[in-house]
């Protein structure tokens, strides 16, 4: 009987871990969360409390059905009414529960989502995929709270990231919350280079770093209409991207990177190292590379953390991490 239940377990948790991860396929990803209702949180998302720019956060449940109305004070995440149709703040709770249009959302409360609230999408990995882009509505939906809730979207990378980065999103400062405020905002957030062709887990969060501002109750938030979109790294360049015969590296950020082509490439070759948020702080371009080459990076003055190599041709594309 021991035995089923660790095998029930196991597999439960398999199971789980398998539905909250997504494989991208076909550009771009979508989800408008209409049927939170019928079967719970959508693959690839999470809710989760006690977040942290350095720590994930701890799973929490969804309150999947439909009755929590916008102003209802009890904590937790929820099935809301999406304000893309239900538009007046002042709706009665019957109208909003008829509502086929919903959004996911989190009611934050002194004991919960201040600060720490985080909704979560995770993603298998980037492999022969560049320039992601995300889109998604934040929704403010109590237009009677006065406290102020600011939402920052980051990412991290590996099974259980230990750091995350936030990305400059358009708006920039993205604000729930604050009396007579009741919103329904386009948010864009543009990744660059930062998440191409990553072979390991990526998490995208858009969550509350800070305490709120201000007294009194604070807001319901929610998320709608998320739209992940990328583009594929050319088929025909493919065996770049996976064959690393093509070049090997040796050495280190910290003193020395070398580089050494163990292929001929004839086109020009674009060299560069870049933060995890998508900044150039080395770039050389080298009229080709021929077989045998070795090439230095050195005297790079950077600050500890992980940075990515970006090497690109027509050939194709290699990116990889690197540690200094």
């Amino acid at each position: 009987m021991k035995k089923i239940y660790a095998i029930l377990t196991v597999l439960t948790a398999f199971l789980m871990q398998t539905k909250a991860q997504v494989t991208l396929t076909t550009s771009p990803y979508t989800e408008n969360f209409n049927s939170l209702g019928t079967a719970g949180l959508p693959s690839g998302f999470t809710v989760k409390k006690l977040a942290t720019a350095i720590a994930l956060g701890t799973d929490t449940t969804l309150n999947s059905g439909v009755t929590p109305p916008w102003r209802a004070f009890t904590k937790g995440f929820k099935n809301f009414a999406s304000s893309n149709t239900v538009t007046d703040p002042g709706t009665d709770s019957t109208t909003q529960a008829a509502s086929a249009d919903r959004a996911l959302g989190v009611r934050q409360t002194g004991a919960f989502g201040d600060s720490g609230a985080a909704f979560v999408f995770q993603i298998t990995n980037t492999l022969a995929k560049r320039n992601l882009q995300l889109n998604f509505k934040l929704q403010s939906l109590d237009s009677s709270s006065p406290r102020v809730t600011v939402w920052t979207v980051d990412y991290g990378i590996g099974t259980n990231p230990t750091s995350f980065t936030p990305i400059t999103t358009s708006p920039a400062v993205l604000n729930t919350g604050g009396r007579q405020v009741f919103t329904n905002t386009s948010v864009s957030a543009d990744f660059g280079n930062a998440l191409d062709n990553i072979n390991d887990k990526v998490w995208i969060r858009v969550v509350t770093l800070k305490r709120t501002t201000g007294s009194g109750n604070r807001v319901s938030t929610a998320i709608d209409d998320w739209n992940l979109s990328w583009q594929e790294l050319n088929a025909s360049t493919s065996n770049f991207i996976t064959d690393k015969n093509y070049l090997s590296l040796s050495g280190n950020l910290a003193s020395k990177l070398n580089i050494t082509f163990n292929k001929a490439i004839a086109s020009t070759v674009n060299l560069q190292v870049l933060s995890l948020n998508g900044v150039v702080v080395y770039q050389k371009q080298l009229p080709k590379a021929i077989q045998g080459l070795n090439e230095n990076i050195e005297g790079l003055n950077l600050s500890n953390g992980i940075y990515i190599l970006k090497v690109e041709s027509k050939d194709g594309i290699y990116t990889t991490r690197l540690m200094k």
